[in-house]
C-alpha cells in the first residue's frame, strides 16, 4: 500500500487486549529498565447499509461514537475514484497521534480482507485507507448489502494540542527532588521515597539494586508528558482525574502497581463520573480493578443490558458467572 493511498491530515511538526499487570521486578538483574507502558489499544464496529448505492465522491460517518481514552471514535466510509475508502474519526480535532490502524472487512463465508496504515506524529483528524477495496469487489464482502468493518485503533504516542498547563513538576521543584523522570523531552522533578511509598514497582526500581537508583534520570519510555503530568499530580494528591484522562491513568497504575491511583480513579467513576455503566465496567475489568465495586453498581435491568452489550462471550468463566447471579438478583428483586 503506497503512503498516497493513505489519508490523514497532519502538521509537519508533527506515535483490546487487557493491559497486562506488572509486579515489582525481579532482582536477579541490574540492568531492569522501567516497562514500556503497553499502547493504547481499542476497536471500533459498525454495520454499514445500502454501502453499494453510495455515488462516487459519497461517504457514510457512522452516527455511534464510542468513547477510549476519553476521546470519541467512529468510522466512515466513502467511495473514491471507484475504490472503498474506510477511516476512523476522532470527534474533537485536538489531539496529536502516532501509531497504526487496522482495518477489518468481514466479508461472506468469513472470508476477511484487512490492511494496516500508520500514522507519524502529527495532529490527527481522520485517518485510514484510501483505496481499501476495489468496487467492482465489494458484493464479496457485503451480506443483504450491508457491510461490517472493525477498526482496531493503536495509539504509541499522543498529546493534547495547546496544552500550556504549567507543570507542578519542572525544575522549581529540584531542591526537593532527587530524582527526575524524563518523557519525550519533558522532564518532572520527583521524589524517589514519595514514589517509592505508593507503588512497590517503583520501590523496587528506584530503591533497589538497580542501576536506576543511582542515576540523577530516569527515562518513561513510551509515554508521552500528558499522562506522566497527570499521573503525578494524582499521585501527589492534586484533582486531576477528570473523564478524559481517566482510562489512560488507569493504564499507567496498572502497569506501574500503583494502588493509590487506581483507588482514586475507582472512586471517580463511581461517584463523578459521567461514563456509562457500560464503559465503566469494561473499564474495571481490563484494568483489574475492584470488581465488588462495579458489580454493586448495576441495580437494574437496563444496566445490566448496558453491561453485557450482546456480547456475553467476551467474559471470563468467572465474570461471566458474576454476572449470571448479578441477573438473577435483579430479576428477583
Amino acid at each position: 500500500m503506497s503512503e498516497a493511498s493513505k489519508r490523514g491530515r497532519q502538521n509537519s511538526n508533527s506515535d483490546d487486549s487487557p493491559a497486562a499487570k506488572k509486579t515489582a521486578p525481579s532482582s536477579t538483574t541490574k540492568t531492569t529498565q522501567l516497562p514500556i507502558i503497553p499502547a493504547k489499544v481499542f476497536v471500533v464496529k459498525h454495520l454499514f447499509e445500502h454501502v453499494s448505492t453510495l455515488p462516487e465522491g459519497g461517504e457514510i460517518t457512522s452516527e455511534d461514537w464510542d468513547d477510549h481514552f476519553g476521546l470519541n471514535w467512529t468510522v466512515s466510509v466513502a467511495r473514491t475514484k471507484n475504490q472503498l475508502s474506510v477511516y476512523m474519526v476522532e470527534g474533537s480535532e485536538k489531539w496529536c497521534m502516532e501509531g497504526d490502524i487496522r482495518i477489518d472487512l468481514c466479508g461472506r463465508d468469513a472470508k476477511n480482507f484487512s490492511v494496516i496504515v500508520k500514522f507519524n506524529r502529527g495532529h490527527f483528524t481522520n485517518y485510514g485507507c484510501e483505496d481499501m477495496l476495489s468496487w467492482d469487489k465489494l458484493s464479496e464482502y457485503t451480506i443483504d448489502d450491508r457491510m461490517k468493518i472493525q477498526v482496531e485503533m493503536r495509539i504509541s504516542w499522543m498529546s493534547k494540542m495547546g496544552f500550556n498547563d504549567p507543570s507542578k513538576f519542572d525544575s522549581s521543584k529540584s531542591e526537593v527532588s532527587d530524582c527526575i523522570l524524563v518523557a519525550q523531552d519533558q522532564k518532572f522533578h520527583v521524589s524517589r521515597h514519595f514514589l517509592a511509598t505508593h507503588s512497590p514497582y517503583f520501590k523496587a526500581l528506584l530503591l533497589g539494586p538497580y542501576k536506576e537508583a543511582k542515576m540523577a534520570e530516569v527515562s518513561l519510555p513510551g509515554l508521552d508528558p500528558y499522562d506522566v503530568e497527570n499521573f503525578l499530580r494524582v499521585i501527589y494528591g492534586y484533582q486531576a482525574i477528570n473523564d478524559q484522562n481517566v482510562e489512560g491513568l488507569l493504564l499507567i497504575a496498572d502497569k506501574n502497581d500503583t494502588p493509590i491511583i487506581k483507588e482514586r480513579c475507582e472512586k471517580y467513576l463511581l461517584e463523578e463520573s459521567e461514563k456509562s455503566i457500560g464503559k465503566t465496567f469494561d473499564m474495571f475489568l481490563k484494568f483489574h480493578c475492584n470488581m465488588d465495586k462495579i458489580m454493586d453498581e448495576i441495580r437494574t435491568l437496563d444496566e445490566y443490558k448496558e453491561v453485557i452489550n450482546g456480547d456475553f462471550e467476551r467474559y471470563d468463566l468467572a465474570v461471566a458467572k458474576r454476572l449470571l447471579m448479578k441477573s438473577a438478583e435483579i430479576l428477583l428483586r
